[in-house]
């Protein structure tokens, strides 16, 4: 597991330090800065597959930043940009640190970087799995991969691949107990999407279906009208909501021990009772082994992870939220980052300000 990052003129951080927990949940008002953090590690992948850590290749299959200029901090007294990685296995930390700053390339130099050990790191493993806020929308087919799916066990960065990868993996169990949900005894990754999603959509039932020759996958939704099921729908005709989750629970639920997973927005279209189930089934993955990074801006699904907590799910000390803030000293601004734990009875330790206090707010203007 990743244990600790520090950044240094890394796009809107000057110099930033961050535990990262089992589970660490990352929240702040929008434009603060924890996209960019889960960029840093995204760079960070995208760079050991494209140049072995030679070079920070800014635009690729995984991220696209644009140019130096765009990822050097704009009131840097130099032009050296530094991530720094340190792993619970691993006693040296991995250390990128550019050198030969040009602003309009789309690459920069690296000094020699310690690789020993860090390429087994669930970071640069096929156990890596990251969904984009910018997920696809439900579709009358989507595309398949047999590469990506089969060997690198992917859903794609926007979950345009769940349909194969549930087609793929659907029927081998999910990798710990913890992730079993209490209304369904079948252990099978296709079984407990299923069940899970009952929790967004009473009585959905799913089928994937592959058209070899067209290179494509169609996923249906189908309801249980009491004993009877209802007629197979299109995606397309479903809410919007389950297709934009599916993704996100086919990969909490991926059958492959102690994998990385990072998601962006995982609430995005849910109910709030949905977005609470979500928060709870995060914590079941870190129970299960898995390491999850979630950025998110919902009090639902952070009252999810507290609820778990409370009835001991996962341990308190596995968790830790991120919150994000900016501060402007001298005419420059820069994030600052605050740390919120959370105890054994889901309290939180600290309420900073446009931290779960909207609905407060807005109430008092009410009354």
């Amino acid at each position: 597991m990743i244990k600790e990052i520090l950044l240094s003129n890394f796009k809107c951080f000057q110099k930033q330090h961050f535990e990262m927990k089992p589970l660490t949940v990352l929240m702040g008002l929008n434009g603060m800065g924890k996209s960019s953090l889960i960029q840093s590690l995204l760079l960070v992948r995208q760079s050991l597959q494209q140049s072995d850590l030679s070079h920070i290749i800014l635009n690729g299959e995984l991220i696209k930043i644009g140019k130096a200029v765009d990822l050097l901090y704009q009131d840097a007294n130099d032009e050296i940009i530094s991530i720094e990685i340190k792993f619970r296995d691993l006693n040296k930390p991995l250390l990128l640190k550019t050198k030969n700053y040009t602003p309009d390339a789309d690459v920069c130099e690296l000094e020699e970087a310690n690789l020993l050990s860090i390429k087994k790191q669930s970071l640069f493993t096929d156990s890596f799995l990251f969904l984009k806020t910018e997920r696809i929308g439900p579709r009358t087919v989507l595309p398949t991969s047999q590469y990506k799916v089969s060997q690198r066990h992917t859903l794609g960065n926007d979950g345009a691949l769940v349909g194969q990868f549930i087609e793929t993996f659907g029927s081998k169990p999910v990798p710990n107990n913890c992730l079993k949900h209490k209304s369904e005894n079948d252990t099978s990754v296709r079984r407990q999407i299923e069940a899970w999603l009952n929790e967004i959509s009473p009585g959905v039932r799913l089928e994937t279906r592959e058209h070899h020759t067209l290179d494509s996958m169609q996923i249906r939704f189908s309801f249980l009208q009491g004993k009877e099921e209802s007629n197979k729908f299109r995606a397309s005709n479903v809410g919007f909501g389950i297709s934009f989750v599916l993704p996100v629970i086919a990969a909490l639920l991926t059958p492959f021990k102690n994998s990385l997973i990072i998601i962006e927005n995982p609430e995005t279209h849910l109910h709030p009772a949905g977005q609470s189930a979500i928060g709870r089934l995060i914590t079941c993955a870190v129970a299960a082994g898995h390491q999850v990074i979630v950025e998110t801006h919902s009090d639902h699904l952070l009252n999810g992870i507290r609820v778990a907590i409370k009835e001991q799910l996962i341990k308190h000390s596995d968790v830790i939220i991120d919150f994000f803030d900016k501060k402007i000293e001298d005419f420059k601004a820069h994030t600052v980052v605050s740390e919120i734990k959370i105890d054994k009875n889901g309290s939180l330790s600290d309420y900073p300000k446009y931290f779960l206090d909207e609905w407060e707010q807005q109430l008092l203007k009410l009354i």
